[in-house]
């Protein structure tokens, strides 16, 4: 039973408050339950062993949320909104040493593939309780006060900031500390321009338990910033031509490792450079 209910009420003549909460619940992807086991070659260098869980069960969640809407007159609008999402049996993952009894209902010989042997176990579980809370911005405007010739054009910027709360395996690979865009769009009687940024920051991966790592290292993928531009030219009523570049600048997420403690110098630990940017143009009709 997964109930929802959601509110408004009108503080005012262009000002909303709107309120919610909702049950939901979260399946893994059938990748990550489906038996199996990836063992790397005796020979090789790797040493990590994935298991899959087939007991890995689905997590539910209480989802609360509030927010404020004030509607400007000058065609634009600004909401401010708080969000709780209390999460129980929320997905887990870690690389822990090898003991026979992982090792057994897969059939793979412990005395080969051995913690004494460098051996570990990388998988998934449910590892209790979790909380994701945050605050949310969204502004949106019309210039409406610009001359004639630059009449059409719009701002709009939104703003998430994220609170992580969860056990030591608790797995947020999903979830940004913190992400915003910033953009405008210009739109004409035979012609559109849009133009943003996108920024989502860091996610925090898996507990880094290698030799001698000290407690709470965590793996972190920190997302760069993403520029987007994209337009559409009438050229009849029913036909028009439209382009897109995405990504420009081309840069693609950096990984890094850290604790608490760690100085900034030690914290990046690659720069990838496997990211392009995507170009794209086309006409489109209707009839």
């Amino acid at each position: 039973f997964y109930p929802s209910f959601n509110g408004t009420f009108n503080l005012a003549e262009n000002t909303l408050f709107r309120g919610g909460y909702a049950k939901t619940i979260s399946r893994p992807n059938f990748s990550n339950i489906l038996p199996g086991a990836t063992v790397p070659d005796p020979d090789s260098t790797s040493r990590t062993i994935s298991l899959r869980n087939t007991a890995l069960k689905p997590w539910q969640a209480d989802n609360y949320d509030i927010s404020i809407e004030q509607y400007f007159k000058q065609a634009g609008n600004l909401s401010i909104g708080a969000f709780r999402k209390d999460i129980a049996d929320f997905f887990g993952a870690a690389s822990v040493p090898v003991t026979p009894e992982l090792l057994a209902p897969y059939g793979i010989d412990p005395n080969v593939f051995s913690a004494a042997n460098g051996y570990i176990v990388s998988t998934t579980f449910n590892s209790g309780a979790a909380r994701v809370s945050g605050i949310e911005i969204n502004y949106r405007q019309n210039l409406t006060f610009l001359p004639e010739w630059a009449q059409g054009l719009q701002v709009f910027g939104s703003f998430t900031r994220n609170r992580l709360q969860g056990g030591t395996y608790a797995d947020f690979s999903n979830f940004f500390l913190r992400t915003y865009t910033m953009g405008l769009n210009l739109r004409r009687r035979h012609f559109s321009i849009s133009a943003n940024m996108h920024s989502q920051g860091a996610r925090r991966n898996l507990l880094f338990t290698g030799v001698g790592a000290p407690a709470d290292t965590y793996e972190w993928t920190i997302d760069p910033q993403i520029y987007n531009l994209s337009g559409e030219f009438v050229i009849t009523k029913h036909v028009s031509l439209f382009w897109s570049a995405l990504n420009l600048g081309a840069r693609a997420p950096w990984q890094a490792r850290y604790n608490p403690a760690s100085p900034d110098y030690s914290k990046l630990r690659n720069i990838g450079d496997t990211r392009s940017a995507l170009y794209s143009t086309g006409i489109k009709g209707s009839f």
